[in-house]
């Protein structure tokens, strides 16, 4: 699935590609490139061809695909991104996956409830760094509650610094509170 990206002001910096994770009903996985100007697929490569120094950051959506361990083939990928502090976002049940590899132990971190982390995964060991907010940055790991995709987007945006702060703030009050503020 490609997702469409707008046009965004011609202050926009950054030359970051996009790549897709695209799910299937099929055991192989692939990433599409793409082009942050204009998202046109570039090429397509299946996940074990990909490396942690291919791309910016990480994104892994929510799902219970996560809370059924259905998505071990990303193991791999996401542990070098970890090791090398590469960003990674996760929202929703996908947290919960972090905890399972044991990622969120000593960084602070957020998820759908702390009891629900615990019991989802049952290896994780990082409830003294739990923070019950609705997205949080730990060093280089984003962690947000299934219910805060905005608070959740503007982490990101904030980590890639795709934007300046002010307007990431003016993003974020016009779809979080319907406000625009010149």
């Amino acid at each position: 699935m490609d997702l469409p990206i707008g046009k965004y002001p011609t202050w926009h910096r950054k030359s970051i590609k996009v790549k897709n994770l695209i799910w299937s009903f099929s055991p192989k996985m692939a990433i599409r490139f793409c082009r942050w100007e204009d998202c046109k697929s570039v090429r397509t490569h299946r996940l074990p061809k990909i490396s942690a120094e291919e791309a910016d950051m990480l994104i892994l959506p929510g799902g219970t695909a996560w809370e059924k361990g259905e998505n071990k083939e990303l193991n791999p990928l996401t542990k070098a991104f970890f090791e090398k502090a590469k960003p990674i976002a996760a929202i929703c049940a996908a947290t919960a996956y972090l905890g399972q590899l044991g990622l969120l132990n000593n960084l602070q971190h957020t998820s759908n409830d702390l009891q629900y982390l615990k019991a989802v995964a049952p290896q994780y060991r990082g409830e003294s760094n739990y923070v019950n907010t609705m997205a949080v940055t730990g060093q280089h790991v984003i962690t947000a509650k299934g219910v805060a995709p905005i608070e959740f987007a503007r982490e990101i945006f904030e980590k890639l610094e795709l934007f300046p702060k002010d307007y990431i703030e003016k993003w974020f009050q016009l779809f979080k509170n319907g406000i625009w503020s010149e």
